[in-house]
């Protein structure tokens, strides 16, 4: 993940429709909807406006969020494997 080196930046990101995230203390995912700034993690999920965004997270260090892609399952090795399996 790419750190996001200000909030002047963040801000941009989240306004290109990209999402950012925070690690510490805990993993918290940020979204902009219309005017309002979602954050989300495992266990809850609320809305901020700009200014409460900024007032709470302002000194935070922020990355940009990269979905992974999901791991290809080689057929040939699947096949390969379940052969050994049975035998």
């Amino acid at each position: 993940m790419d750190k996001i080196e200000n909030m002047d930046n963040a801000l941009k990101m989240l306004r290109l429709g990209e999402i950012i995230c925070m690690m510490k203390p805990q993993v918290l995912y940020f979204a902009l909807k219309g005017k309002t700034i979602i954050a989300k993690n495992d266990h809850s999920q609320y809305s901020l406006t700009l200014a409460h965004f900024i007032e709470l997270f302002g000194e935070n260090e922020f990355y940009l969020y990269e979905k992974k892609e999901d791991a290809m399952i080689d057929k040939l090795k699947d096949d390969e494997y379940y052969q050994w399996k049975h035998k």
